[in-house]
């Protein structure tokens, strides 16, 4: 059979709805136009995606068009769906750009922020009474026990406690203030 008579088959199955249409389009179509869609996208998956949607498309709306060339009309379907491809793709790459670059800014602002608020913690720790400064330092930044920083300094228990409360409490003041 030639080439010609097989798409004029194919049509004619299409057009009236035969199922024997679109698994001979298939056939004769799906390598031919998978290859070429592939060499411009250069991904298996959504090459095969891209072919299959323009068989549905056919089958779908071919009855009702007046199909001349069955090949020149896939390859013509195949453009369109390629250039909406890269469209889509652009579309994502710059959502993806932009939601990065709002990321990159967010955390920049995060961490000048988070810097701001160490800074003013260390402010307050400067203006606590000596004694208090030490026992909240020991606490804080040398991570000793409230057992610890009592023998250290030869204080009671109950003393480092009370420190430590009373720094937090003026920390926290002077944080609510700046």
């Amino acid at each position: 059979m030639s080439y010609v008579s097989e798409e004029e088959k194919i049509l004619a199955f299409i057009k009236k709805r035969n199922d024997e249409g679109i698994k001979l389009l298939f056939e004769l179509y799906f390598d031919e136009l998978f290859r070429y869609c592939y060499s411009l996208i250069n991904h298996k998956e959504d090459s095969e995606d891209i072919v299959q949607i323009i068989f549905i498309d056919l089958w779908e709306k071919g009855y009702k068009r007046d199909i001349k060339s069955l090949k020149s009309y896939l390859f013509t379907a195949l453009k369109y769906r390629v250039y909406s491809y890269w469209t889509k793709k652009e579309t994502i790459t710059d959502l993806v750009d932009e939601f990065n670059e709002i990321l990159v800014s967010y955390e920049l602002n995060e961490t000048l922020e988070n810097k701001e608020l160490e800074n003013s913690i260390y402010s307050a720790i400067k203006l606590l009474p000596p004694a208090c400064k030490k026992i909240f330092e020991l606490s804080r930044f040398e991570d000793l026990s409230h057992d610890e920083i009592a023998q250290r300094l030869n204080i009671s228990k109950q003393t480092v406690k009370n420190q430590i409360n009373s720094a937090v409490k003026f920390i926290r003041v002077h944080l609510s203030m700046s």
